[in-house]
C-alpha cells in the first residue's frame, strides 16, 4: 500500500507562474500556519482572482479576442472606479476560466467556487447568522490552498484551443522532428508539460481521429507527423492514451471507408498497446 503523504505547500508555492501571485499565496500559507484561517481563505481567493486576471491579460496580448475584450472592460472599470462593474467582473472570473479560456475544467471550477463562497463568508460577516462567526477548519483552508495552486496558480496562461492551434501549426512545419525521440522531447517541452490533465485525453482523441478520418485537410498532408505526435503523447501519458484509444479507435475504424481503413495500420504498426 502506498503511504499517504500531504502535499508540500512550500514546494507548490515555488511553482507559481506569476511572482505577484506567489507573494499573495505565500501570505495565505503563512496565515494558515499561524492559525489565521479566515485571513488565509481571503488571501487564497485574492491570489486566484489576481492570477486569473493576469492570465487573461496575457492571453489578450497573444491575440485571444475574448481576453482582449475582458482587458478593455477591466481597465475601463478601474479607470472609472466602477465598483459595481468590478464586482461583476470578479463574479465571472471562474466562468470565464472554464469557458471560453479553458484554464480550468468543471471539477476544478466547482472546487474554486467553494473557495469563493468561503471567502465571502470570511470577508462579509453579514452573510452568516448574527450569532454565528464563520471559522473554516484548518483542513478546509489547506485544501483550498492546494486546489488553488494545482488548478490555477502553478499553470501558465495556456488555453486548450490556443495550444491545439499552435500544435497544428508546428505539425505543418517542415522543421517538425522526424525522429520519434525528438518528437517526444519537443512535445514534452512545448506542450505536454503545460496542458492540464483533462486536455491530454482531448488531445489524444483529436490526433487519433486525424490519423484515421483526417477531418483536417491541412493535417492530412502530414500524416507521419500526426502519428508520431500521437505516439509521443501515449508515451508521456499512457493511462489517458489507452483509455481514449480503447473507446475511440473502434468507433473511428467502424466509420472509416475502405480508403481510410488502412490508416488504422499506422497506429497498430507503431504501437503494440493498441493491438487488442
Amino acid at each position: 500500500m502506498t503511504p499517504f503523504t500531504l502535499t508540500d505547500l512550500d514546494e507548490l508555492v515555488l511553482t507559481v507562474h506569476n511572482k505577484n501571485t506567489r507573494q499573495y499565496i505565500s501570505e495565505a500559507v503563512h496565515a494558515y500556519r499561524s492559525g489565521l484561517n479566515r485571513a488565509a481563505v481571503i488571501l487564497t481567493w485574492t491570489a486566484v482572482a489576481y492570477d486569473l486576471m493576469t492570465k487573461y491579460r496575457e492571453l489578450g496580448e497573444q491575440g485571444e479576442g475574448a481576453a482582449i475584450q475582458f482587458t478593455i472592460d477591466l481597465d475601463q472599470a478601474i479607470a472609472t472606479n466602477n465598483v459595481t462593474q468590478l464586482q461583476s467582473i470578479e463574479g465571472k472570473l471562474l466562468d470565464l476560466a472554464r469557458d471560453p479560456f479553458e484554464i480550468i475544467d468543471q471539477v476544478e471550477q466547482e472546487a474554486l467556487e467553494r473557495l469563493k463562497n468561503d471567502r465571502n463568508l470570511c470577508a462579509h460577516p453579514a452573510f452568516t447568522r448574527e450569532s454565528t462567526l464563520f471559522n473554516p477548519l484548518p483542513e478546509q483552508v489547506r485544501a483550498h490552498i492546494v486546489q488553488s495552486l494545482k488548478a490555477v496558480l502553478q499553470n501558465p496562461p495556456v488555453q486548450g484551443k490556443a495550444a491545439f492551434g499552435r500544435l497544428k501549426a508546428d505539425l505543418l512545419q517542415p522543421s517538425f522532428p522526424t525522429s520519434q525521440d525528438h518528437v517526444r522531447t519537443f512535445l514534452s517541452s512545448r506542450y505536454l508539460g503545460h496542458l492540464r490533465q483533462s486536455l491530454i485525453g482531448k488531445l489524444v482523441t483529436i490526433l487519433a481521429k486525424e490519423v484515421i478520418l483526417q477531418p483536417d485537410a491541412d493535417l492530412a498532408t502530414v500524416p507521419e507527423n500526426v502519428v508520431r505526435a500521437l505516439i509521443a503523447v501515449g508515451e508521456a501519458y499512457p493511462q489517458e492514451y489507452e483509455t481514449q484509444l480503447k473507446d475511440g479507435l473502434p468507433k473511428y475504424a467502424a466509420s472509416a471507408d475502405d480508403e481510410k481503413l488502412w490508416r488504422v495500420l499506422q497506429i497498430i504498426g507503431n504501437d503494440t498497446r493498441v493491438w487488442a
